[in-house]
């Protein structure tokens, strides 16, 4: 299973910090850290993750209720709060927004671990109830037939688009009505006011399916047609009745229904009588397009063996160019070089030459560093630091250069590792840059 991805949005940076590694120690991927509530819209819409740990007070012009709000509106992404305040009145605005979590600070390890996973479990199964919701409507209203379902007193739970044209009533105007005001059938030699052939409808489909046929359909705008029904028992768990459900259709569309078949018939009658001369006809144009593909490919071959010279003259051409590159470096950048490292230099100025040295001789190699491999890719900060650990530089050294903390150096060697796929494993960096890039 995949990791869970999550953003981090905390305004104060040791608590960002020391969450996301917390975050990475439980086997979540953090995909990134905020301390702006625009910025974690924007993310959240670029970066799509699982989950958002959002800190209610926020700097900017966007709080994190605000931030949770459009979050999970507009793309349905999970958010957990986090904050300090717990006053009756934030609580109020945060429910607002149908969070899927609260963390009030200080929290441990457990507490977030435990609340990430109750968020994230509710979340699918949101999701699979709304997935079978949605497939249940669209299979009910795909149906050819007029559906309506009623509860155990006969009031409207549900009518199908067939049922919607058949009555003249949309589902919403006869949810909670009663089936005998929407659905107006009675048999053919009785009055459409008469109710009795609703309540035998509704006695017999509760015990048992039946089927009544040859009734009149009465619409909303007074139009007749004769109706086939059948309703059947709805059932819970237990085996109680909890329901019936009624499926009718119009039955004076079987003559059309016959009418289309004769056609159809008629017209496969005809198109059978020139099919023999349809396959002939097909068979010759594959022979031709079997020839035509022979010469293609042949054509292809020749091609083919074209490029494979060129692209070996291109090749012994980079080489040469390669070489007198080298050549290059060699009789004028290089003694320039051996000039600077000869003086006394201060140790700032000596970490940049000695990186510096190392990047000219990859910048002119076929063999170079390569930012991007096997869909790793680095940002440019991080790429500077991957240069500078395989030209020999320590932490602090590079710390120096950059004048960042070592512990900042640290998390980027971290998050290095991670799109290295080195986070579990025990190798050393900068062994592996050098073997690898």
């Amino acid at each position: 299973m995949s990791k869970a991805r999550i953003i981090v949005v905390e305004d104060e940076n040791v608590i960002a910090n020391d969450l996301a590694m917390s975050l990475d120690d439980m086997g979540y991927e953090v995909t990134s850290v905020t301390g702006r509530g625009e910025d974690a819209v924007r993310r959240s819409g670029e970066e799509r993750p699982d989950l958002v740990l959002m800190d209610i007070v926020l700097g900017g012009k966007m709080d994190g209720i605000e931030a949770a709000d459009l979050i999970r509106t507009r793309l349905g992404i999970p958010v957990v709060y986090l904050s300090a305040h717990a006053d009756p009145t934030t609580l109020a605005r945060a429910k607002l927004t149908e969070p899927s979590g609260y963390l009030i600070k200080p929290f441990s390890k457990k507490e977030v671990q435990s609340t990430i996973e109750m968020a994230l479990y509710r979340h699918r199964l949101d999701a699979k109830f709304r997935e079978s919701s949605e497939w249940f409507s669209v299979t009910l209203n795909s149906i050819g037939e007029g559906l309506i379902s009623a509860d155990s007193e006969g009031q409207i739970i549900f009518m199908n688009r067939v049922a919607e044209d058949l009555t003249g009533y949309s589902d919403s105007e006869a949810h909670n009505k009663s089936l005998a005001e929407v659905l107006k059938i009675t048999g053919e030699d009785k009055d459409a006011s008469d109710k009795s052939l609703i309540e035998e409808i509704l006695t017999r489909g509760r015990e048992a399916t039946s089927r009544f046929g040859s009734c009149v359909l009465e619409s909303r705008n007074g139009a007749r047609i004769i109706v086939e029904v059948c309703a059947a028992p709805i059932r819970n768990a237990q085996e109680r009745t909890v329901g019936v459900v009624l499926v009718f259709h119009d039955i004076t569309d079987l003559k059309k229904t016959e009418e289309a078949l004769k056609a159809s018939h008629e017209a496969l009658a005809a198109y059978s009588a020139t099919l023999e001369t349809k396959v002939q006809e097909r068979t010759s144009e594959l022979e031709q397009s079997r020839a035509d593909l022979k010469i293609y490919s042949e054509s292809l071959e020749k091609t083919n063996e074209a490029l494979k010279i060129i692209i070996e003259g291109i090749e012994e051409q980079k080489k040469e160019i390669e070489a007198r590159i080298t050549q290059n470096l060699n009789l004028t950048v290089k003694p320039i070089l051996d000039q600077l490292k000869s003086q006394q230099l201060p140790d700032t100025a000596a970490f940049l030459l000695q990186s510096l040295e190392f990047s000219l001789s990859n910048m002119f190699s076929s063999f170079g560093f390569n930012i991007v491999k096997d869909g790793h890719l680095l940002t440019p900060k991080e790429m500077r630091i991957c240069e500078m650990i395989r030209s020999g530089l320590s932490s602090k050294q590079i710390a120096k250069v950059l004048s960042i903390s070592p512990q900042t150096v640290l998390v980027h060697r971290k998050n290095i590792r991670k799109k290295l796929s080195l986070a579990k494993s025990r190798s050393n960096l900068a062994s592996f840059l050098k073997a690898n890039f």
